[in-house]
């Protein structure tokens, strides 16, 4: 159980179109905060899309944090109530998305590898860690199909906001056996998901692409997977930090 949570923990993409910040902007903002406000909501969106999409859908309290900031020019302090509010939030509201919903995240996802095989394979130890670096979107193609990711992820947080109930979850025993019978991850790449520090290049884009590939993953099962590896509120404190399972 250590194990596996070790390596979803890494795994885990926050990880997360089409808004006018300039319609949000708090009317108190002087010229120079609403273009600061908008050049710091435009960075959130293109590095952290499931946090913009919390902010964008509690703008006021956005604005307050904001607000705040201009006041007292404290940065670690509204990061830190960036990062409660996206904690409060973000995951929750995700695990409530639909299946379909859901599954339509493997697309962008394994475009997003491919692209990174192909064009950045020395980020792709970066993405299984989940500590992605944001100058490699200096690549056109690695921006756009970043871009298409945060679309998504920002469509599953709307379509987490109409449900009450957390989607399925699996128990990490049905996890192990995808990850080991569907997906075909022997115990050696388990070690290797959870450390990537010895891996080349190729094969840390190759585990990648393995992980998320959906092709070999039963259909009924596919939401419910991604689901878990990326939104299990059970991994996650109040504040949105992975805690492993209970």
């Amino acid at each position: 159980m250590n194990k596996l949570f070790k390596i979803v923990a890494v795994l885990i993409l926050c990880a997360f179109g089409g808004f006018s910040l300039s319609a949000f902007a708090a009317e108190s903002f002087s010229k120079s905060e609403r273009e600061y406000f908008e050049e710091g909501m435009a960075v959130v969106r293109n590095n952290d899309p499931a946090t913009y999409a919390v902010l964008m859908d509690h703008i006021e309290e956005t604005e307050a944090i904001f607000r705040e900031y201009f006041k007292t020019g404290d940065k670690v302090a509204a990061r830190q109530k960036v990062l409660d509010l996206a904690g409060k939030y973000a995951i929750p509201t995700l695990a409530r998305a639909s299946d379909e919903t859901t599954v339509a995240l493997y697309g962008p996802l394994r475009i997003f590898i491919e692209v990174l095989k192909i064009h950045k394979p020395e980020a792709c130890k970066q993405f299984l860690r989940g500590q992605f670096n944001v100058n490699v979107m200096e690549n056109s193609l690695l921006t756009a199909a970043n871009k298409y990711f945060s679309d998504t992820i920002i469509e599953t947080y709307y379509s987490g906001k109409k449900n009450t109930r957390t989607g399925k979850l699996l128990t990490v025993d049905d996890m192990v056996k995808i990850l080991s019978e569907n997906l075909e991850f022997s115990d050696e790449e388990f070690e290797t998901l959870s450390d990537t520090s010895g891996v080349s290049d190729g094969e840390a884009c190759r585990l990648a692409g393995r992980f998320f590939n959906h092709d070999l993953i039963p259909e009924e099962l596919r939401a419910t997977y991604l689901r878990t590896v990326m939104f299990n509120p059970a991994w996650f404190d109040a504040e949105g930090r992975p805690v492993g399972p209970n």
